[in-house]
């Protein structure tokens, strides 16, 4: 009897300050009440015979309860049955700001886990219905994520396979555009692919679905409806084919979410990172709370790869934050540490954040504190970081201008570099033309071809001036790469046609028709690795010089500055007008406006007679090139049969060169992007379809099994994106 009669009281004790009162006797009583003495008679409440007075214990409960209620919450629930027990799971569940009420509960032996569980899973509906509905993969995710990726562009991924599958699915989600959070089950960790491929190349849906594929897994996602009825995934999870997934996503999460604890799994920080890029905004923010509330490295480990993909929690946004990660930026990168991943890994997530925080306090001006104190090291990751940012206040444009206007020598080409990169990033051009102070150190830090494109755009985009004492050409001590960008420099910006000539003659253009590689220096250009990436050209050599060259005029064209490139194509056909009688033009200007795109009939026809006289090994991309024009049907057969010979010298082991497929894929690629380009999208699946066929009667080999996974674009705007990790120059 003595259980009934507490019951009985309790009950009537809860009904006696629920029920409606007049207004100044509930002020009374609600002022007299403490929390603790609301939480007792919501909790009693939970098992009232009254349906209405569960219904408002649960209520009541969902606004008291805090996580310093835990203890009190976890011994109320393993001294009732059963329905209580579901009842406050329910309240619980109902207010997303319970995580970690609910996530503790989780982590407890039963029957507390079950409780906790539940009240996660309630937490996640309110998020997302497609949590709780079966999971999809197979072709219906297939073709789910190729809707998705028409929708919002088709860039073409390479990914080079040059680290663990963990770092591989995280370049791919922050530089491959993938519009849907990407997840590594936390339980399966391959170390090794199960092919050995040197890159994975196709659209992001493509490379995702590659990746798991050579790592022997496969693609599982949970699939949510929008208003209209379009359907889209919440997350694509990388799991492995043999591991049983669980029937739903929220049951994914709520174990993850457990098991991110510390004190619930050995391993918690690889579950803390599955629950941050499940993209759970709660799950997100409880995190945050963890890495608040004490000195949480899994939290905040998890935190940093989130907001390193454009997903900020509230918490980074503090100013005492951002100095304290800065600050261990500068640790990391002291000469006793050198821990230079680990300060890489924290820009990368500062460089996401806004300059001005959500209560409007400036984060930008946080960045470049006690300036003149730091390493250049630390200078340079901070300027990747104020680029990233996108915005400054004028304490820190007057910063980048000061420093971009120094004096000679006073700064090493990395850090002029990063200056300029952050000036262009923050919007420095709106401040009109202005006079680099140290021109040459700047264009001195462009070692390679790529380099000097990244620099042109910068100093395009920045509204530098010419230097006067340049005059019509740049400096003698001023090596291949800097004249490049010098180049692209005067045709993108203010264009000079006199000194855009000047620069060509110094680049050896027009002097001297260059003539067709010998097979070694093919070999030396090529790289060694096995279907690698190309090749960082070798700018010393003029056959390599020219594809730049043709490089350069295409970025003209698509910048719109047409006109440029032709009035400077006519000049060089004026120029080297004596040599038509001589020999061969096709190595020459001839070669670069076909490769750029600006070719007149007569030089089409010089080419096509070249490449007949001479065939077609080593030169497959200038093929490529020719391939939407009026001797496009040559080149594509003359594509074909070379296609044709690669794959019998692989069949029978003749390797000639280290990679005699390199330069013919390449010339695949780009006759299919000019077909796509000029509308013939008809012509480029037939010409794909014979492809096909000769390689369905090619033996196996290492290169048709490659041929065979690739993904050729599929629209007129293709656009490479080669995923590999900015290096901001620390070292």
């Amino acid at each position: 009897m003595a259980p009934m009669i507490y019951r009985l009281l309790s009950t009537l004790v809860f009904l006696a300050v629920s029920l409606p009162a007049p207004a100044e006797s509930r002020l009374a009583v609600l002022s007299t009440e403490s929390r603790s003495e609301r939480l007792t008679q919501a909790l009693v409440g939970l098992g009232s015979p009254d349906s209405q007075l569960r219904q408002r214990a649960e209520n009541e409960l969902r606004h008291l309860a805090r996580p310093e209620d835990f203890e009190r919450l976890a011994d109320f629930a393993r001294a009732e049955g059963a329905e209580v027990r579901m009842r406050l799971a329910r309240s619980l569940g109902g207010a997303e700001r319970h995580v970690d009420l609910a996530v503790r509960l989780a982590a407890e032996p039963e029957p507390l886990q079950s409780l906790g569980e539940v009240a996660l899973a309630e937490q996640l509906e309110l998020w997302s219905d497609g949590l709780n509905e079966s999971l999809l993969s197979g072709n219906e995710l297939t073709l789910l994520l190729a809707e998705a990726r028409q929708k919002l562009g088709t860039e073409l991924c390479r990914l080079p396979l040059d680290a663990p599958l963990y770092q591989l699915a995280d370049r791919l989600a922050r530089l491959g555009q993938v519009p849907v959070s990407i997840v590594v089950d936390p339980l399966w960790s391959p170390r090794t692919p199960t092919q050995r491929l040197p890159q994975l190349v196709g659209t992001w849906d493509q490379v995702l679905l590659q990746l798991a594929e050579v790592y022997g897994g496969q693609l599982v996602a949970p699939v949510a409806e929008g208003d209209e009825g379009q359907r889209f995934p919440v997350f694509v999870c990388l799991t492995s084919r043999d591991a049983l997934a669980p029937a739903t996503a929220a049951e994914w999460i709520v174990d993850w979410s457990r098991r991110s604890r510390v004190d619930a799994d050995p391993n918690p920080d690889r579950f803390a990172l599955a629950l941050a890029h499940s993209s759970w905004p709660a799950g997100l923010e409880w995190l945050g709370e963890r890495w608040s509330e004490g000195p949480d490295l899994v939290a905040r480990t998890a935190l940093l790869s989130r907001a390193a993909r454009g997903r900020i929690a509230p918490v980074l946004t503090d100013p005492q934050r951002v100095r304290r990660l800065l600050n261990e930026v500068e640790w990391a990168l002291s000469p006793s540490n050198r821990k230079l991943a680990a300060a890489r890994s924290i820009s990368r997530a500062l460089r996401e954040l806004p300059a001005m925080g959500a209560d409007g306090r400036r984060l930008d001006s946080v960045v470049i504190e006690g300036w003149s104190e730091l390493s250049n090291p630390s200078k340079r990751l901070r300027l990747d970081v104020l680029e990233g940012m996108g915005g400054a206040g004028d304490d820190v444009m007057e910063l980048l201008r000061c420093n971009l206007a120094s004096k000679p020598g006073q700064h090493p080409p990395e850090l002029l570099n990063g200056y300029i990169r952050a000036f262009v990033g923050v919007g420095g051009a709106r401040y009109g033309p202005w006079t680099l102070g140290d021109p040459e150190g700047l264009l001195a830090g462009a070692a390679n071809a790529k380099a000097a494109a990244e620099l042109a755009e910068l100093l395009i985009a920045a509204e530098a001036t010419w230097p006067e004492s340049w005059g019509k050409g740049v400096p003698v001590s001023v090596g291949v790469p800097a004249r490049l960008c010098a180049l692209e420099w005067c045709l993108g910006g203010r264009f000079d046609l006199e000194r855009c000539a000047s620069l060509m003659g110094s680049l050896g253009q027009v002097e001297s028709a260059w003539p067709k590689p010998t097979l070694e220096s093919l070999q030396n250009s090529e790289e060694s690795a096995e279907l690698g990436l190309r090749a960082a050209p070798d700018l010393n050599d003029p056959w390599a010089l020219q594809w730049v060259l043709g490089e350069i005029f295409e970025r003209q064209l698509r910048r719109g500055n047409g006109p440029e490139v032709l009035q400077l194509f006519g000049r060089l056909y004026n120029l080297s007008s004596a040599q038509e009688a001589e020999g061969d033009r096709a190595a020459g200007t001839d070669r670069l406006a076909v490769l750029s795109g600006v070719a007149s009939q007569e030089a089409l026809a010089r080419v096509a007679a070249h490449l007949s006289k001479q065939g077609i090994a080593g030169d497959e991309e200038l093929a490529g090139a020719m391939a939407g024009g009026p001797n496009g049907r040559w080149a594509l057969e003359l594509l074909g049969g070379r296609l044709a010979r690669v794959l019998n010298d692989f069949a029978g082991g003749v390797r000639k060169q280290p990679n005699p497929g390199q330069a013919l894929e390449r010339g695949i690629e780009r006759a299919l992007v000019e077909l796509m380009s000029r509308g013939q999208e008809a012509r480029a699946g037939q010409w794909m379809l014979d492809l096909g066929r000769r390689l369905d009667l090619a033996g196996a080999s290492p290169f048709s099994e490659h041929l065979r996974r690739w993904s050729w674009p599929t629209a007129p705007h293709y656009r490479g994106l080669d995923l590999v990790d900015y290096d901001p120059g620390v070292d």
